[in-house]
Order: structure tokens, then C-alpha cells, then sequence
């Protein structure tokens, strides 16, 4: 099973794309912006989720090679960001495009 750290401060986000996750069966570690622990799971973290705008920095704590998918409401920085090569989707995003950059990002 693959993990992902999900960041965001909106807990209406994080609920949304915790039930997609795990209806995908993905397992799943939440940080809500208050600070993360990576302690235990630091090794096991496939993939990081986060919300752009975040003060909680997981990378000091995990592999630099975990690929990150950053979201925003900010559709200009969402641009900016693919311009720059980086994985991003804008919000409201639809299911459809996370699960098709989950499937390219996390196949095996």
C-alpha cells in the first residue's frame, strides 16, 4: 500500500481528499498546518500532497526523492508551478484529475 502526507489548513479539503484517498485505498498520514511529526512514518511517505501556502515543512524529515503534488486556490501560482516542472493542481480540482496524477505519479 502506498502512503501519502496530506497537507492543508482547511479541513473541509483535507476530509474531501482523505475520503478519495482512502477510497482508493491509499494509507494516509494528515497534517492540519499545526506542525507535523514524521517520527515513525518518515520512511514508509510515497508521496506528499500539500497545500502551497503551508508553514509545515515535512521535507526535513522525509526523502528528498518523495515527489510532492502542491494545490492552491491560486490559479497563477498553479501555473507558475507547472511552468517550473512541478506537479500541481488548481482548486476546486475534479476527482478524476487527482487519481489520474496519482496514478502517474505512484506507478510502479
Amino acid at each position: 500500500m502506498k502512503t501519502i502526507l496530506l497537507i492543508d489548513d482547511n479541513p473541509v479539503i483535507l476530509q474531501l481528499i482523505t475520503d478519495i484517498l482512502e477510497s482508493e485505498g491509499y494509507g494516509l498520514c494528515v497534517c492540519n498546518g499545526s506542525g507535523i511529526d514524521c517520527q515513525g512514518v518518515a520512511d514508509c511517505i510515497d508521496l506528499i500532497i500539500s497545500d502551497v501556502n503551508m508553514n509545515c515543512k515535512p521535507r526535513s524529515c522525509l526523502k528528498s526523492n518523495v515527489p510532492v503534488i502542491y494545490i492552491s486556490g491560486d490559479c497563477s501560482l498553479i501555473s507558475h508551478l507547472k511552468h517550473e516542472g512541478k506537479l500541481a493542481l488548481a482548486k476546486p480540482f475534479r476527482i478524476h484529475e487527482l487519481k489520474e496524477l496519482l496514478d502517474v505519479v505512484l506507478s510502479d
